[in-house]
């Protein structure tokens, strides 16, 4: 039987049972358009805030929603959905990054260019890097390590002479321009216009926020202070490191310690904590010890620091839709600001498509692909059952399966979370998810499994015929006229053969 790939139009209903746990997932980001974006076993998803995994995780990868859409990543190619789950821009880019003022910068084999909403061309694919559009203006890169700006309407470039460039922010944006004397990289500003109006003289120069820039100087020990859009020192070049003003406060390291200032640079709260994010919905994350948990604008822990960091990116985490995600037992979840935990909801039973159809047109799908009136499909990487007319009968729910419906046992072995059973024609649940692997055994009109690396028979009923106790299990063998047929399995290092009862035969 031939492997198929068909296209899926469908509407869902879902019949859920849910079972509820705090923290289960490998990764997490923040809350964006009302859905967080969530990892469990390398795949993909998204829950709402109610905690519910609305978004089936079956993604390779996926960003955050960004007016709307979601870009994500299946088979290796990038496509996006909308927050139903549906595809909108099919699946077909190499990279891709989120929607930013409604254009997508992706790439098609080496080169990127611009899309709608729609899927449309918008600016060609012709640069070698591209950026998000922010403030009618995208970072791109034609020619080497040089980099400038294009606008969103007439594709109109500025000059490309910087090594590299950051995002439009209140009317500015930083770039670096490389000094071949000193190998390093300066930093300054410059206008939409795209003249120079902060010398490019810094270590590293953040963007403008609340009016103010981050910016650090050239020393080997570089110290951190704030500029106005004017290029005035306004708070001088002190920290040891420092971030972007949030919510009228930075954070700002000083003697090994973080603390916070405000716009004035008076130290609003003390240098005692080893690390801080940045004040988002009034409250930041600050850890000691290696424990995060979060302050109020008085500095009072408001949340206890309790909450373990991120070995690999060790990014602060941070309020966004009324939820942080954290990490507690080395998995992730989601707090709200009283530190009550998000119950996660997870599916115990997939959708069931109720207005379903399969193009069958499109594909090679033959006459002798069907058994018992079905054959398999394949849909984002998942596996389901489609009669001859492409009504889908059993839903893509599945990850795999070992064979399809057979003849005699009128059954198909399938696998989710990498234990296999056996469902009927109607899709219900015949023969529970307990084994490692099942195939049938259609001369015997029973079941051969795998548990625990032994092997037996069972039937229908899931009544074991033969103990399931051998090492391996062979294919059956007719070994006379009267088709009495055998197994060849292997027991302790000795090889032999059964019958269907599990007799010895000589």
């Amino acid at each position: 039987m031939s492997k198929k790939i068909l296209t899926l139009i469908f509407t869902c209903s879902f019949i859920v049972v849910y079972s509820q746990t705090a923290f289960k997932y490998e990764k997490t980001k923040d809350f964006s358009n009302g859905l967080a974006t969530v990892q469990y076993k390398q795949k993909w998803g998204f829950i709402d805030t109610n905690g519910k995994e609305v978004i089936p995780l079956i993604y390779d990868d996926a960003l955050s929603f960004s007016e709307g859409l979601a870009t994500v990543k299946l088979k290796n190619k990038w496509g996006v959905i909308d927050k139903a789950g549906a595809t909108v821009i099919p699946f077909k880019y190499d990279d891709a990054y989120s929607f930013s003022e409604g254009l997508l910068a992706v790439k098609i084999k080496d080169n990127w260019g611009f899309i709608d909403k729609t899927g449309a061309t918008v600016i060609p694919f012709k640069y070698d890097d591209a950026y998000r559009f922010s403030e009618g203006r995208a970072g791109v890169n034609t020619k080497g390590y040089y980099k400038g700006f294009i606008d969103n309407e007439s594709d109109k470039q500025s000059d490309f002479i910087y090594f590299t460039v950051d995002s439009y922010s209140e009317g500015l944006a930083s770039v670096g321009i490389w000094d071949n004397e000193t190998n390093s990289v300066f930093f300054g500003f410059i206008d939409r216009e795209g003249n120079e109006v902060i010398a490019l003289k810094y270590g590293f120069a953040f963007d403008f926020s609340e009016g103010l820039a981050c910016v650090s100087n050239t020393e080997l020990n570089q110290q951190y202070g704030f500029l106005d859009k004017n290029g005035n020192e306004v708070i001088p070049l002190q920290y040891e490191n420092a971030s972007s003003f949030s919510e009228g406060m930075a954070n700002v390291k000083l003697n090994f310690g973080w603390g916070f200032i405000d716009r004035s640079g008076f130290l609003v709260i003390p240098y005692q904590y080893d690390y801080t994010g940045s004040f988002s919905e009034g409250l930041a994350a600050v850890q000691k010890n290696e424990k995060w948990g979060f302050i109020d604008k008085d500095g009072n822990e408001v949340i206890p620091l309790i909450y373990e960091e991120d070995g690999i990116s060790y990014t602060a985490p941070k309020f966004s839709g009324g939820y942080a995600a954290v990490i507690k037992d080395g998995k992730w979840g989601f707090i709200d600001k009283l530190g009550n935990h998000l119950n996660i909801k997870e599916y115990q039973e997939n959708y069931k498509l109720t207005v379903d159809k399969v193009d069958l047109l499109e594909h090679e799908v033959e006459d002798d692909d069907f058994t018992l009136g079905l054959t398999e499909i394949e849909i984002n990487d998942k596996l389901g059952f489609v009669d001859k007319l492409g009504q889908v009968i059993i839903p893509p729910i599945y990850d795999s399966f070992s064979f399809g419906f057979d003849y005699n046992t009128c059954l198909a072995a399938v696998a989710l979370d990498n234990k296999y059973g056996l469902i009927d024609k109607n899709g219900q649940v015949v023969i529970p998810f307990d084994y490692d692997n099942a195939w049938s055994l259609s001369s015997w009109d029973l079941i051969a499994v795998k548990l625990d690396n032994k092997y037996g028979v069972i039937d229908k009923d899931n009544n074991i015929v033969i103990p399931i106790k051998y090492d391996s299990f062979g294919h059956l063998l007719n070994i006379d006229l009267n088709y009495n047929i055998i197994a060849r399995v292997t027991q302790d290092g000795r090889e032999f053969y059964i019958d269907k009862n599990g007799n010895e035969v000589k």
